[in-house]
């Protein structure tokens, strides 16, 4: 049985992996929509990747005092940095660029936290069994809403990827205002001592 811990880590990590996936492939037909030359769509499609890469280095290296803070502010830049896809348009190549930079930050920058908190919440033997479980929901949700979405036009699928993200906000790691991120129960003894 999973505990409340596992299952609000869950929450986070499949509502993020769908809201990535879906949200990386709206933008790529974004970029292939617009009429630019091939050069600039290879450079904004490098900024994004630039963007998620350095984030995620730079979300990995500084210390996080408040866990729940945190994620907040990165699940709402993460619906920001969607809303800004409304607004990609032909002749804009700054704006173009700054959104490819923005959108890599607000998917890589908290995704360090969210695979420790995975990690710390989940005792090594079980850690595949509950990885494989947690990217099957993903793939499920993933299609289930692409199918969905299809059919709207633009500002519509805009619309669900925001709507999407904003559920990361009612994960139980966000909405409690007291709660433990990391189940004691699964930490080496030596560790628990230390506590």
């Amino acid at each position: 049985m999973l505990t409340k811990a596992q299952l609000s880590v869950f929450f986070i990590i499949i509502n993020t992996f769908t809201w990535y996936s879906l949200v990386y492939s709206f933008f790529f037909n974004c970029l292939e929509s617009i009429n630019m030359p091939n050069v600039c769509k290879i450079t904004a499609s490098t900024l994004f990747f630039l963007g998620i890469a350095f984030s995620a280095l730079l979300g990995s290296s500084f210390y996080v005092s408040s866990i729940r803070s945190f994620l907040l502010c990165w699940v709402l830049f993460g619906v920001v940095s969607t809303a800004l896809l409304s607004f990609l348009e032909e002749g804009f190549l700054v704006y173009t660029y700054t959104t490819s930079i923005v959108l890599g930050f607000s998917i890589g920058l908290g995704f360090p936290l969210i695979l420790a908190l995975f990690a710390e919440n989940t005792i090594i033997e079980k850690r595949g069994r509950y990885g494989g479980l947690v990217w099957a929901l993903s793939g499920f949700f993933i299609l289930v809403i692409a199918i969905v979405i299809d059919v709207l036009d633009a500002p519509s699928k805009i619309l669900a990827l925001l709507l999407l993200r904003i559920l990361g906000l009612i994960s139980p790691v966000l909405s409690e205002k007291r709660r433990k991120f990391c189940d004691a129960s699964l930490l080496p003894s030596s560790v628990k001592e230390k506590r």
